[in-house]
């Protein structure tokens, strides 16, 4: 199994190893002033799949990176899992926290299937025009709405992007899908990072031949 995560602001990319099938990147930052994120991201490959996500806890500071921590440990070691029951645990280990906005995407064989609760957007780029992968009104933690995955085929090349809120949605016109995907979030970040919340950008681009 090989794992990306990003649960305190700091960029990291885990690439040696990585199948070739897909390549990724994060890049994150705190609220300035703020020593720790309430952003948080997981990248996570084993021979199931992929699991792709996104976790911006309510707020900022420590109680919102406590909520985004736990969010990330319960989605970890689940590639197996479907997007439903994802959010379900995330949403069960989020219980008696502030809560959170979540996005998940699930990649197995040429599918994506992804989720969202929240303002924890997701984009498809590579066919034209970008497709907005759906959103649902809710918290992570205390208001969960009924689940309503959305499917996508993949090829090869297209490129997966979630961002939390702290992200303006400039970067969507502007999109390039040009260079390693840890240039892209750098770009992304720090294009359009908001000066008035902690953001978190997650970047996966699809090479072909993934685990069905």
């Amino acid at each position: 199994m090989i794992s990306s995560v990003c649960a305190s602001g700091g960029p990291q990319l885990a690439e040696r190893g990585a199948p070739p099938w897909l390549e990724w990147a994060v890049a994150a930052r705190p609220l300035p002033g703020e020593e720790v994120s309430g952003d948080a991201a997981l990248v996570e490959l084993d021979d199931g799949g992929a699991v792709v996500a996104a976790v911006d806890g309510l707020g900022h500071g420590a109680p919102a990176a406590a909520a985004a921590s736990r969010a990330v440990a319960a989605l970890r070691g689940r590639c197996r899992d479907d997007v439903d029951a994802l959010v379900g645990r995330c949403h069960e280990a989020l219980r008696g926290t502030r809560g959170a906005a979540l996005g998940v995407a699930k990649i197995a064989g040429d599918e994506l299937t992804w989720a969202g609760v929240g303002n924890v957007e997701a984009w498809l780029f590579g066919r034209g025009r970008p497709a907005a992968l759906l959103l649902r009104p809710g918290v992570v933690g205390e208001a969960l709405p009924p689940a309503q995955p959305v499917r996508e085929q993949l090829r090869r090349g297209d490129v997966v992007v979630l961002v939390s809120d702290g992200v303006g949605s400039g970067f969507v016109d502007a999109f390039e899908a040009v260079g390693s995907p840890q240039r892209i979030a750098d770009a992304i970040l720090d294009g359009y990072a908001r000066e008035s919340d902690d953001a978190v950008v997650v970047v996966a681009r699809y090479l072909g031949g993934a685990a069905a």
